[in-house]
């Protein structure tokens, strides 16, 4: 086997922080076959090569070519330099707030590194950005004006602000549209995560939540069938749906039967785009006066 083979492995592993039993697991054989293949003594195999490739969105020529350049993402790159430029927060800040090894932010601002799932997880919900407009700039539009944002506490341990509207293309922090500020659980104050209050109106959603109540929202931009969402659809205020993800695409689903399903396949999640706000975890009726 190429060493130059061997180099590219290796090389993919680690630029996406993987353990040889995790990119075993993903090419779908053992870490001591991962092994051989750094090591040069053995080639894997073209369907390991396709699993490799199709996890990771590169042609499988980056893994067999001799003569491959350097794995780089410049795309990823160019999108996570926005959001720090904008967000005008250090490296060593982002790093130390996300719990990521010292060094990690500049390598992947610079190209140098992919980052792994669990990263663009991290920097969507903390940026409050679509995964895919981290995953490629180019194909969703970016502005840095829209994610600015301002002195507006989102978690502080105990109280939140209610919303009520929660308007696109703006982060959940820089909303001015604050109906009143309610006090967490113990339990959610102190999970780490962050929340918003959203004041539903309208009855697209009777009975389980009818018109005045107040739901809590978990912020994240990731969400499973049967999670209540927030959701944005294009440039349209977030609404709140039902969510079910199907092979296809996603439905948006109203519990009003007189309501549609609104439904998007995965190329029009990715252009219109669908994004999601948060996950609905706590609903309070509030008794009419």
């Amino acid at each position: 086997m190429s060493m130059s083979i061997a180099q590219n492995i290796r090389r993919l592993r680690e630029q996406h922080g993987l353990t040889q039993q995790e990119l075993g697991q993903i090419a779908g054989v053992s870490d001591k076959a991962v092994s051989t293949w750094e090591n040069g003594t053995k080639t894997p195999r073209m369907g390991a090569v396709s699993r490799l490739a199709e996890h990771f969105g590169i042609p499988k020529s980056e893994i067999l070519d001799d003569t491959a350049s350097p794995l780089r993402d410049t795309r990823f790159a160019a999108a996570l330099d926005k959001f720090c430029n904008a967000w005008e927060k250090t490296p060593e800040q982002i790093e130390r707030e996300l719990s990521l090894r010292g060094g990690r932010l500049s390598q992947l601002r610079r190209g140098e590194a992919l980052p792994t799932e669990r990263e663009l997880d991290l920097f969507a919900g903390y940026f409050h950005a679509p995964r895919a407009v981290l995953r490629d700039s180019g194909t969703v539009s970016f502005d840095p004006s829209n994610v600015t944002p301002i002195p507006v506490a989102l978690h502080d341990a105990r109280r939140v602000p209610v919303l009520g509207r929660v308007p696109a293309g703006v982060p959940i922090e820089a909303i001015t549209d604050i109906v009143e500020e309610i006090e967490l659980s113990d339990r959610l104050s102190t999970d780490g995560y962050d929340y918003f209050g959203l004041l539903v109106t309208g009855d697209s959603m009777v009975p389980e939540y009818r018109d005045g109540d107040v739901v809590i929202l978990r912020v994240q931009p990731t969400a499973e069938t049967g999670d209540d969402v927030v959701a944005y659809i294009g440039n349209n205020d977030a609404t709140l749906k039902r969510l079910t993800v199907t092979e296809n695409g996603i439905q948006l689903r109203p519990l009003n039967p007189d309501y549609a399903i609104r439904s998007f396949t995965n190329t029009e999640v990715q252009a219109l785009p669908v994004t999601i706000a948060g996950v609905v975890v706590e609903q309070r009726r509030m008794r009419r006066r």
